[in-house]
C-alpha cells in the first residue's frame, strides 16, 4: 500500500500474524530495509486493544512497516529516530512535519482494517450503552449522535473506573464547550436585523445544550446521594467483627468532622438532606467544634456539639438581624445500649442550647448583634432507640412517633424543639423522599 505526505512517498505493508503469542498490534518505521522504531498501535487507535477476528473462527495481530526515502534520509545516526521538524532537529529536512507523517500512517492503518474497526465501534457501542443506562445513568447524554467523538475514546470497556473517568472528561469538555459559547454570545454585538437573528438562533440552541447538561448535573447528584445512602445502610449493619461504626464514620457522612461553612467543602460532603432537606440552606455550621470557638459566638464554653447551625434571616435588610433559629444535632453510636444518667443525650442537647444562649453573639464582622430570649432551637438526636434513650426521652415529656422509630416534643423551658431519631429511621426517611428521583433513574432499589 502507498500513500504520500507533501512531496514525499511511502510504502505499508501490514502483515496479519495468526500463530503470533503477541496481543498487540504494531506499526514499525524502517529505514533502509532495517526496523528503526514501533509504536504500540493502540496509543494510536483505541479500537485495537485486543486480537482481531478474521470471521472463521481465527483471531490475529497485525504488524505494520512503513519504508520510504524520506526515512532513508533522515534516519538518524545511532537509528533510533527519525529527523522531521527542523524546529526541534537540526538536521532535519523540513520538507515534512511528524504530525502530518503520523496522521498519514494513521489514517492508512484505518483504511485497511476498517471492517475490523467498525465492528469493534459497534460492540463496544452496545456495551457502553448497556454499562451507561444500567449502572452510570447520569451520562446519558452521552449516547447522543452528537457525543460518539467522546465516546470513541474509551479504550476498554471491562474496565468500569477507566469507563466512568473517560466518561466524566468527556462530560467536562462539553460543559468546557458550552461556558466558551456562553462567553460568545455574551460578547457578540448586533447592528443589524440578520445578525440579530443569528444570534437568536445560537441563544436558542445553546439553551437547549445548557438544559441538557443540566439535566446529567441533576442526574450525577441523584447518583451521589443513591451512593451516600447505600452507605450508610451498610455502615448501620455489623461489620465482619459483629461490631458497629463508631459514630465519627456516620458522622462523616453527613458532614466532615472539626470543619465549618466558611471551609472549601463540595457540595457531596456535606449531606444534611440526610436528616432534613431544609438543613442544606444556612447562615453558618460548625462541625465537632468547642462553642468557644465559634467565630459568631462570643463564648467561653468548651462544650462540643456534634453539629451545630445557625440559620441567618430569610429577607434582606438594612438593618443587621439576629440568627433566624439555631439547630443542634447530636449522634450516638449505633447499637449503644447503655447510658448512665450523666450521658443523658437529651440533656446534653439542652446543656448545649444554654451555653450557646449565654454567648454574646457577633456577625462575621465582629459587630454585636442581640440573640433574642425566645429564638427558636431545633435538636436532634440521632442513635438507636435503647430502654435508656425510651426513659430519657418520656422523663423529658417527648410524644413517641406515629411509627414508634422517635420521639418529638417541645420545650417550653428552653424555647426548643426536640426530636430523636432512630438510625433506622433516618435511613428509611430519607430513602423514601428519594426514591421517587431513584427510580426515574432506574437506580437499584435500597
Amino acid at each position: 500500500m502507498s500513500f504520500s505526505v507533501g512531496n514525499e512517498q511511502f510504502s505499508m505493508q501490514v502483515i496479519h500474524l495468526h500463530e503470533s503469542m503477541e496481543t498487540d498490534h504494531w506499526v514499525h518505521l524502517c529505514a533502509n530495509e532495517r526496523e528503526v522504531s514501533s509504536e504500540n498501535l493502540r496509543k494510536k487507535i483505541p479500537e485495537l486493544n485486543r486480537k482481531l477476528h478474521d470471521g472463521n473462527g481465527s483471531t490475529f495481530v497485525v504488524s505494520c512497516y512503513v519504508t520510504g526515502e524520506f526515512l532513508d534520509r533522515n534516519v538518524s545516526q545511532e537509528r533510533t529516530d527519525f529527523y522531521f521538524d527542523r524546529e526541534q532537529d537540526f538536521f532535519a529536512d523540513n520538507s515534512i512535519s511528524r504530525a502530518d507523517f503520523d496522521k498519514a500512517v494513521e489514517a492508512k492503518i484505518r483504511e485497511h482494517l476498517a471492517g475490523y474497526i467498525a465492528e469493534i465501534k459497534r460492540e463496544k457501542r452496545s456495551e457502553l450503552e448497556r454499562l451507561i443506562r444500567a449502572e452510570m445513568p447520569e451520562y446519558t447524554i452521552l449516547l447522543k449522535p452528537e457525543y460518539a467523538h467522546a465516546l470513541d475514546r474509551i479504550p476498554n470497556v471491562t474496565n468500569k473506573q477507566d469507563v466512568e473517568a473517560e466518561l466524566h472528561r468527556a462530560f467536562r469538555d462539553e460543559e468546557v464547550r458550552l461556558k466558551q459559547r456562553a462567553n460568545a454570545i455574551k460578547a457578540a454585538t448586533v447592528t443589524t436585523d440578520e445578525e440579530y437573528k443569528e444570534l437568536s438562533q445560537k441563544f436558542a440552541r445553546f439553551i437547549e445544550d445548557e438544559n441538557e447538561i443540566g439535566k446529567v448535573n441533576l442526574a450525577k447528584y441523584i447518583v451521589h446521594r443513591h451512593r451516600v445512602l447505600t452507605v450508610l445502610d451498610r455502615f448501620l449493619k455489623l461489620d465482619t467483627q459483629q461490631k458497629y461504626r463508631l459514630e465519627s464514620a456516620i458522622h462523616k457522612i453527613i458532614f466532615p468532622r472539626g470543619m465549618t461553612s466558611d471551609d472549601e467543602l463540595v457540595a457531596e460532603d456535606k449531606n444534611l438532606w440526610i436528616l432534613d432537606e431544609r438543613l442544606s440552606f444556612h447562615w453558618f455550621l460548625a462541625s465537632d467544634k468547642q462553642i468557644a470557638s465559634m467565630p459568631v459566638l462570643n463564648s467561653t464554653s468548651r462544650l462540643e456539639p456534634d453539629v451545630v447551625i445557625f440559620n441567618g434571616p430569610m429577607l434582606f435588610v438594612d438593618m443587621r438581624a439576629p440568627f433566624q433559629s439555631v439547630v443542634v444535632i447530636e449522634f450516638k453510636r449505633p447499637g449503644r445500649d447503655q447510658y448512665k444518667e450523666s450521658d443523658n443525650p437529651i440533656q446534653q442537647l439542652f446543656d448545649y442550647v444554654e451555653k450557646i444562649r449565654g454567648g454574646s453573639q457577633v456577625d462575621k464582622d465582629g459587630r454585636p448583634i442581640n440573640l433574642p430570649a425566645n429564638v427558636p432551637f431545633y435538636v436532634y438526636l440521632v442513635c438507636d432507640l435503647t430502654q435508656d434513650i425510651h426513659r430519657f426521652s418520656k422523663s423529658a415529656g417527648l410524644t413517641i412517633s406515629p411509627d414508634a422509630l422517635g420521639y418529638f416534643g417541645f420545650n417550653q423551658n428552653y424555647v426548643c424543639y426536640v426530636e430523636v431519631i432512630s438510625f433506622s429511621k433516618l435511613l428509611e426517611d430519607s430513602k423514601k423522599r428519594n426514591r421517587v428521583m431513584f427510580e426515574r433513574l432506574n437506580l437499584p432499589a435500597l
